[in-house]
């Protein structure tokens, strides 16, 4: 299991034979473009993403339309399921090769990842292998369903497990505590009614108000440990 604070244990292309410089294969979600690594020593197989996608629908090669190209998800030299782009004449050295397409694709449904809170529970559950149920996120992913919120994106580099999930729920107007239930939630919570509170007379609530009380910044501390707000 690795710790919310450590970096993000993403596969590099240094398993491969034939690969030319070492980077983090990435891991897509939704609709999204990103720049594909270079898998054999001949330069006519790249990778796009780690992982089997839903499709790859264009190719550029050094700033322009690629060329008789094809790809498909299929299994690396490891046996890892990877999404790969073929050419049919090796692509020219020093020349970028970026793809378009639509992502990850769920292990159990095969439906393509785009709600946050399944996007969040892939990067914890299977990239970082912490023991965490999708049933966990159910609350968020209703929420982020009943907004029509969805996202699109790429998992690289060197980030921290913590780091890329809070960088999500940011993009969303969410906020994540590893302590909270649920993990995370829409802010103000998901709801586009007016919120209504209706109070007793007999609880004997009284309330005023003038001009000194009013306030224009207000500090709310969670996510405590050790009887001090983390956040």
């Amino acid at each position: 299991m690795t710790p919310l604070t450590a970096i993000i244990p993403l596969r590099s292309s240094t398993l491969w034979g034939g690969f030319r410089t070492a980077a983090k294969i990435p891991h897509r979600y939704g609709q999204v473009k990103g720049e594909a690594i270079q898998y054999n020593a001949t330069r006519t197989l790249f990778v796009w993403a780690d992982h089997a996608v839903s499709n790859i629908s264009s190719v550029e090669v050094g700033g322009q339309e690629g060329e008789a190209w094809d790809w498909s998800n299929t299994l690396d030299s490891t046996g890892k399921a990877v999404a790969m782009i073929r050419f049919n004449q090796p692509v020219d050295e020093g020349a970028v090769v970026v793809a378009t397409g639509v992502g990850k694709l769920h292990p159990r449904t095969g439906a393509v990842m785009d709600n946050p809170a399944t996007v969040v529970w892939d990067l914890l559950a299977n990239i970082a292998g912490r023991d965490i149920a999708e049933s966990e996120l159910d609350d968020f992913r209703d929420e982020c369903a009943a907004l029509n919120i969805t996202v699109s994106g790429t998992i690289s580099g060197d980030p921290s497990v913590q780091s890329v999930v809070r960088e999500i729920c940011s993009s969303i107007g969410a906020v994540f505590s590893a302590n909270m239930p649920g993990l995370c939630k829409v802010y103000p919570g998901g709801q586009s009614e007016v919120p209504v509170f209706t109070v007793d007379d007999a609880v004997g609530i009284s309330a005023n108000a003038d001009l000194a009380s009013v306030s224009n910044d207000l500090t709310i501390e969670f996510d405590h440990s050790d009887g001090s707000p983390q956040q």
